[in-house]
């Protein structure tokens, strides 16, 4: 808990000072501050943060990096404070284990997701969104490459995120879509027969193993 206590700090330490205040790369507080997360965590986290470029070559703020250093944060934070006591806290840290033992693990999660398989239903960039904004995320589809996109999205949500785009999102028995100027239609789809196609998958045999 204590180590925790040390991460949280630092990293919310320097979060504050990269978004209330103009810096630079070479400033040496973010510096400092930067080594100190970095000493905090525990592989695979200490070596995916600290190849993280938190600036631009242009010296400004790398956003989407700062979102992935975040969330590369929380997943460090919620191992270290998060006793897994409740079925859902085993799940989560059995979701969590594959994220750490995959470097493919959000762009294996997006295939599904999207629906580059026969398995899982096809997502058209309407339907992508729909998937995100049903399950209370604020996100719309830009339009580019949806696979990409999606994996982009997921690595910067946190493991309890992840877990209930899982849990909430792909694996509903009843999938339902509504088609801008048409009546609804359920798709239905075999939950245990998509988990048996896919359990050679490093994602499933973490999430699921017993």
């Amino acid at each position: 808990m204590c180590k925790g206590n040390d991460l949280q700090s630092k990293y919310i330490e320097l979060h504050d000072l990269l978004i209330h205040n103009e810096v630079s790369p070479d400033n040496e507080q973010v510096q400092t501050l930067r080594q100190k997360v970095i000493e905090l965590l525990e592989e695979p986290y200490k070596s995916r943060f600290s190849s993280l470029d938190l600036f631009e070559t242009s010296g400004s703020i790398a956003w989407k990096n700062v979102m992935i250093a975040t969330t590369i944060f929380k997943d460090q934070l919620y191992k270290y404070t998060n006793v897994p006591q409740t079925k859902e806290d085993i799940e989560i840290h059995k979701l969590l284990k594959a994220r750490e033992c995959d470097e493919e693990f959000e762009s294996s999660l997006a295939i599904l997701i999207v629906g580059d398989n026969d398995k899982y239903p096809y997502r058209s960039s309407y339907y992508i969104t729909q998937f995100f904004q049903n399950l209370g995320f604020n996100e719309t589809h830009d339009g580019s490459t949806r696979r990409i996109w999606v994996t982009n999205v997921l690595r910067r949500l946190p493991i309890t995120d992840i877990y209930k785009i899982v849990k909430q999102g792909l694996f509903k028995v009843e999938y339902i879509f509504t088609p801008p100027h048409q009546q609804p239609r359920v798709i239905y789809f075999n939950l245990k027969y998509n988990l048996k196609v896919w359990w050679n998958n490093s994602f499933f045999l973490f999430f699921f193993d017993n």
